[in-house]
């Protein structure tokens, strides 16, 4: 993932997937899935919810943050910012049925997941999708692809404020002058047997990132 792969990771978390029973899913959420990821890596390569202080009234929060060694990377230093997103199936049964649902039963879930995972991703960007909107207080509908760009938003965000060096984080020191790179991955899982990506294309920024245990 370092060097700009993101495959090895998608492989593995579809293997863990497959080792988890489908009606697990019925529950399963981002923060489940976000553990999910952390487990592939050993601990001194990433941080989780690393803050971010676009200014001082306000914070942002990073899902993952990688930083390691890579001998594809100008300078040898790969920075990865990870922003994971869970799309439900209950959300999206929701979405075919029009009105955000309590439950689903096991035959539309195994139903449902077989369908997600031959899709095209035309077809499945389309879909609706159900989720609970804090703000609002109240399940809302939306599209799979609006969830695609606002993530991608997200990561374009937090690169451009880790370019400034804008971290606040007890385990992440900021070296500058310094050389590396940074890149991000949008990881989204979709049931059980489908996850897309989206990749933010690696810059040079002229300070390294330092994780500490």
């Amino acid at each position: 993932m370092l060097d700009g792969n993101i495959l090895p990771v998608v492989n593995l978390l579809l293997k863990y997937h497959k080792s988890k029973a489908l009606k697990q899913f019925r529950d399963y959420n981002e923060a489940a899935f976000q553990t999910a990821v952390e487990s592939l890596f050993p601990s001194e390569y990433w941080v989780s919810k690393m803050r971010l202080v676009p200014n001082s009234k306000e914070y942002a929060f990073i899902d993952v943050f990688f930083s390691g060694n890579s001998e594809k990377m100008w300078g040898g230093i790969s920075n990865v910012v990870l922003e994971l997103k869970l799309i439900s199936l209950l959300g999206l049964y929701s979405g075919e049925e029009g009105k955000w649902m309590r439950n689903m039963d096991y035959n539309s879930m195994k139903r449902l997941d077989a369908v997600l995972k031959i899709e095209s991703e035309v077809e499945l960007l389309k879909r609706n999708y159900y989720y609970w909107c804090k703000d609002k207080n109240s399940f809302k509908k939306t599209k799979n692809q609006k969830i695609v760009d606002s993530g991608i938003e997200q990561i374009k965000k937090y690169i451009n404020l880790l370019k400034k060096g804008a971290v606040s984080h007890d385990n992440v020191e900021v070296s500058t002058p310094g050389f590396s790179m940074i890149g991000g991955w949008l990881v989204i899982a979709i049931g059980s047997q489908r996850i897309l990506t989206r990749k933010i294309e690696f810059k040079k920024i002229n300070h390294e990132f330092i994780l500490r245990e």
